[in-house]
């Protein structure tokens, strides 16, 4: 009889109050996004193309890992004459690196759902150490991750020759993200 009853309390327990780990990205309900500014006035865009894996449980931050690839050439600034410009040599480059990635050094818990992820960001060649801050919630069987980080365009060689000056594109660039991950088997 206790195990019956103790099978049925457990039954009744959230899904999500048992630790669950989190892997693949689901890049299917993720996005990943850039804003910056031309002539003071905020822009955004896109890459559609990307693929991650993400190793990660909420009770054990420390252990986990994230690599994540974006496929530069999928950009997508909202018209194909920003798309054919941003693809050229002196902006990503999508020819000579076609891929810019991030891969975690560390993973730390810093308040209730909220994490930092250090590691390495390349694009274009050029890597740099950057800490990213994302939100983790679960929901609908799914862990999602969410946040915004800045980059500096010139560190990574993001607009060359006479786009290097900053009054006409922004020295900063936003990168946001929300990431979707399935449960590991």
């Amino acid at each position: 009889m206790k195990t019956l009853i103790a099978a049925a309390v457990a039954a009744l327990l959230p899904w999500h109050a048992m630790a669950a780990s989190y892997q693949d990205v689901d890049t299917g309900k993720s996005q990943i996004r850039f804003h910056y500014s031309q002539l003071g006035v905020a822009m955004d865009g896109d890459f559609p193309r990307f693929a991650g894996k993400i190793d990660f449980d909420p009770a054990k931050p420390e252990q986990g890992s994230a690599s994540v690839e974006v496929f530069l050439d999928s950009v997508d600034t909202g018209t194909d004459e920003g798309n054919d410009e941003v693809r050229t040599e002196s902006w990503l480059d999508v020819s000579g690196h076609p891929i810019a990635s991030f891969a975690t050094t560390a993973i730390k818990a810093v308040g209730d759902g909220a994490y930092e992820a250090s590691g390495t960001l390349t694009i274009k060649g050029k890597s740099q150490p950057v800490t990213i801050p994302a939100r983790f919630t679960e929901k609908d069987g799914l862990g999602i991750f969410e946040g915004r980080f800045d980059i500096t365009r010139g560190d990574y060689a993001i607009g060359e020759g006479p786009w290097a000056a900053t009054d006409i594109v922004a020295a900063q660039v936003g990168i946001s993200f929300s990431l979707a991950t399935r449960p590991a088997p």
